[in-house]
């Protein structure tokens, strides 16, 4: 039976806790806490190449959902300013190439559609 104190429920809000050295991690919402969880899974060494792919794709797929369009700012053409873009950002983390995180991505969308094709197949 687990000791963890009940976590209040709040409107429009999704508190994930997990328990720590340094206290309770408390995240926005169900998104943030799915990134924090890839990450930590993208830390470890003992990945398969395909697993490391499909986490990378995902990542991928919840940052630009968490981000949305970006907001158009008003910079003049003088402004050094670029917005990063979402993929480069990820391919810097993970040392890789940001057309890699781009197949990664669709990489993870093909195995998810796939999924959803063998769900509609196995309930039928």
């Amino acid at each position: 039976m687990s000791t963890a104190p009940p976590i209040p429920a709040r409107e429009n809000s999704v508190k994930v806790t997990e328990k720590r050295r340094s206290g309770w991690l408390a995240f926005q919402d169900k998104d943030h806490a799915m990134l924090w969880i890839l990450r930590n899974q993208l830390g470890r060494r003992n990945l398969s190449d395909f697993q490391f792919k499909l986490l990378v794709g995902q990542e991928y797929e919840l940052e630009k959902k968490l981000e949305g369009r970006p907001v158009t700012c008003k910079l003049r053409q003088s402004d050094a300013v670029v917005p990063e873009r979402t993929s480069e950002r990820i391919a810097k983390e993970h040392n890789i190439s940001r057309a890699t995180v781009e197949r990664s991505a669709n990489l993870y969308k093909t195995v998810e559609a796939i999924k959803e094709v063998a769900r509609k197949v196995a309930l039928a």
